[in-house]
């Protein structure tokens, strides 16, 4: 239920549904706690969810990419890069391998904060992992690159879509 208030836009609702559970002490499994994290992201709260991804480690449960990735995306909404990038501790020290949708919400959070050094260096340690950027990623990275004028880096970014058979979208084009 939570799930579907969050896909209609009803982050609110999804929190005090998620809040009314606790208050009942039932005890949210990690689908649960996913769905209120996301709701955080899509209501542009890092805060909260950064609470609820603490809540998910002091209940004993292990954090997935899902739970981090939501939380990623909620600190680059609200421009907090370096709230982001703590959570790539998390991913590591939680034995979990970063996957290209928590890449390119680091990469843009990064980029929008005028950290575009560190955001391209994200995106190369990301590929030497042998992980396959997807769009959204390779779109990250060009706009990183945009940001610090680095417009042939943009272009070979491009090249490397190409030749890995990733299909630029119109935001692509757009950076």
């Amino acid at each position: 239920a939570a799930d579907a208030t969050t896909a209609r836009g009803g982050w609110l609702r999804s929190l005090l549904l998620f809040e009314s559970l606790l208050d009942r002490r039932l005890v949210p499994n990690l689908i649960v706690y996913n769905t209120a994290i996301t709701a955080c992201e899509r209501g542009s709260n890092w805060e909260l969810a950064l609470v609820y991804l603490s809540r998910v480690r002091s209940t004993n449960l292990l954090p997935g990419v899902i739970s981090i990735g939501a939380a990623v995306q909620a600190c680059k909404q609200c421009q907090e890069w370096k709230q982001a990038l703590g959570l790539l501790t998390l991913l590591h020290t939680s034995s979990l391998s970063l996957n290209a949708t928590t890449c390119s919400g680091l990469v843009s959070a990064c980029s929008q904060a005028q950290q575009w050094v560190r955001a391209l260096v994200l995106f190369q340690k990301f590929r030497a992992t042998r992980a396959r950027p997807d769009v959204s990623t390779f779109t990250s990275a060009i706009a990183a690159a945009g940001v610090g004028l680095q417009w042939q880096y943009a272009l070979g970014l491009l090249a490397d879509m190409h030749m890995e058979g990733v299909e630029p979208d119109t935001l692509t084009i757009a950076c």
